[in-house]
């Protein structure tokens, strides 16, 4: 999964499918973006798309899990899983029903994981 999340997952540079690199991250979205991509992200605003850069910002323990818990391919997976029409744009996708059931998972499952690794302590 990591090799996936080394490309933008909205991104395609031309119709060969070359993949962009990611260096920005949708935190909420557990995604991994380029520099492009996440300026468009940064516009839907904060709760759809929490978005850091993954080289500049120093990024916290309970987000970097949260990119562990999620990743490009999980949410690929999961779109296809719940049947996502590909037609939408990127900004109707990021506001479906759907999309803030994902947000929710995502959330769930950090705390989650962070319950259980305070009882291991």
């Amino acid at each position: 999964a990591l090799d996936d999340n080394m490309a933008c997952l909205n991104a395609v540079k031309n119709i060969y499918i070359e993949k962009i690199p990611a260096h920005w991250v949708s935190l909420n979205n557990s995604i991994f973006l380029c520099m492009e991509c996440s300026g468009t992200h940064r516009s839907y605003g904060v709760n759809i798309s929490y978005v850091r850069s993954a080289t500049l910002n120093t990024l916290t323990n309970p987000q970097l899990k949260t990119l562990e818990i999620g990743g490009n391919k999980r949410l690929r997976e999961f779109l296809k899983q719940h049947r996502v029409p590909s037609y939408l744009s990127k900004k109707q996708l990021y506001n479906t029903n759907i999309m803030h059931y994902y947000r929710r998972l995502v959330k769930l499952n950090n705390l989650a994981q962070s319950e259980v690794n305070n009882e291991q302590m």
